[in-house]
């Protein structure tokens, strides 16, 4: 669904926290044909487990 949305540009702002884990293969949130150039990054922040949370809005705002 936030597939979806990204590709709609119904999205303002998107947060997103990643895990260091490989888990095999399985359907990606960003495609290469399919780039997401109306988001910026925003904000980045490392937790103290090694997780990373970044911050995404609109580009130019």
């Amino acid at each position: 669904m936030v597939r979806q949305l990204l590709t709609a540009g119904l999205l303002d702002e998107l947060t997103l926290m990643i895990h260091p884990v490989m888990a095999g293969s399985g359907r990606h949130l960003f495609e290469a044909d399919h780039p997401v150039t109306r988001l910026e990054l925003r904000d980045l922040q490392r937790t103290s487990s090694g997780n990373t949370v970044v911050r995404y809005g609109p580009r130019g705002k």
